[in-house]
């Protein structure tokens, strides 16, 4: 008798043992599904704003301006896209057409990022494919950070126009060109309109200003208009026979354009390092690049950094060029790379082995073909 009642306080004691621990369980389970909904709404409430502040950022005047200016339907959906880069200091015009079917592969960091916005958009992407994945309010401020990435170069703003206006602006034409390395690439292109050109030529009354101020009507933009009326002097200085136009390195498969990113990353810092056009790009596109394999080059360090010509020598002569003489370059420090060749067409199979390289027909020393002067950005 005594031992069924211990065994009966045995069983009163393990039961309720067991109900306080199913009721702490369930206490606990509701707590945390209630914290979770809680973090979720009020972060899925915070998560636009904070994307909004750091999409709707203003845009930046740089001195060598890189917009990237998107061409859109009337929902705001991406149809075309073209890189325009403006040089205050060369007034040299470049435009860089970005196919909308071009496929280019996220970065991890970068495809978290949007992945946290969006969990099913893919790795491989396209500015086309943002569509599907983002809003209005978000999807050019993220196609902004892909081609940040895709070009390994910051882009100083974005600018949106309809489709009536890119046709005020713009033709499509099918254009050959010839890259850094003397490659040449086939494709369609966004030119300015000849009769866009003469008609802010010859129209007096209108100053660049005001051009602009009447473009920012129909225009979006996150680079301000005061900020943009910065680059009217550049505009009218800019030389019409010697706007160069290209598109993103790569190769049609199928629907889609495979964008080569190394090359497009050496176009686009070619572009913005090179010195003055003083030929048209039908000119610059006759010219038949010469290899410099057997050709004496003399490389000197222009960046006052040690070791950089030494370094540099190594890495020319693997690639199985000639390097004659090392030494330095006393004149001023240098930020970006000179190709000093004495005739046309040779050195441009050079480029590709710096961070930023010009090629110049010029004086060099005597003996030698070539010579390589190095600029700070070679200091990597």
């Amino acid at each position: 008798m005594k031992r069924n009642k211990h065994v009966q306080a045995f069983v009163r004691g393990f039961v309720r043992t067991g109900c306080m621990m199913i009721l702490m369980f369930i206490v606990g389970f509701a707590s945390y599904k209630i914290t979770l909904g809680i973090y979720k709404l009020t972060h899925k409430d915070a998560s636009p704003s904070a994307t909004t502040t750091t999409m709707a950022s203003d845009g930046v005047a740089d001195n060598i301006c890189r917009n990237l200016i998107y061409i859109a339907d009337e929902e705001d959906n991406i149809e075309g896209a073209v890189v325009e880069i403006l040089n205050t200091y060369t007034y040299n015009l470049d435009y860089v057409t970005i196919p909308v079917n071009a496929n280019f592969t996220l970065s991890t960091e970068l495809y978290q990022k949007l992945y946290a916005k969006d969990a099913q958009i893919p790795q491989i992407i396209s500015l086309e494919k943002l569509n599907a994945f983002f809003d209005n309010s978000t999807r050019f401020g993220y196609g902004k950070l892909i081609i940040n990435e895709l070009l390994g170069n910051e882009l100083s703003c974005y600018t949106i126009i309809d489709k009536e206006t890119a046709e005020s602006i713009f033709n499509t034409e099918e254009k050959t060109m010839v890259l850094g390395d003397g490659e040449s690439l086939e494709g369609t292109v966004y030119t300015i309109k000849d009769s866009l050109i003469t008609t802010i030529g010859e129209e007096e009354s209108l100053s660049m200003k005001e051009y602009l101020a009447r473009f920012y009507e129909v225009a979006k933009s996150n680079l301000s208009l005061e900020s943009k009326q910065k680059y009217a002097s550049t505009y009218k200085n800019v030389n019409p026979d010697y706007i160069y136009y290209y598109i993103l390195p790569g190769i049609h498969e199928g629907d889609t354009y495979s964008v080569d990113e190394e090359k497009t990353q050496q176009l686009i810092q070619q572009l913005i390092a090179n010195e003055a056009y003083t030929i048209t790009q039908e000119e610059a596109s006759t010219v038949e690049p010469i290899s410099s394999i057997g050709h004496a080059i003399s490389l000197l360090n222009g960046s006052k950094i040690t070791g950089l010509a030494s370094k540099y020598s190594s890495i020319i002569q693997n690639a199985g060029f000639t390097v004659g003489e090392i030494g330095n370059y006393t004149d001023t420090v240098l930020e970006e790379t000179k190709i000093i060749v004495n005739q046309e067409g040779l050195g441009l199979d050079l480029v590709s082995l710096f961070q930023a390289a010009t090629v110049e027909v010029g004086e060099v020393p005597v003996g030698y073909d070539i010579q390589i002067i190095l600029g700070v950005s070679e200091n990597r």
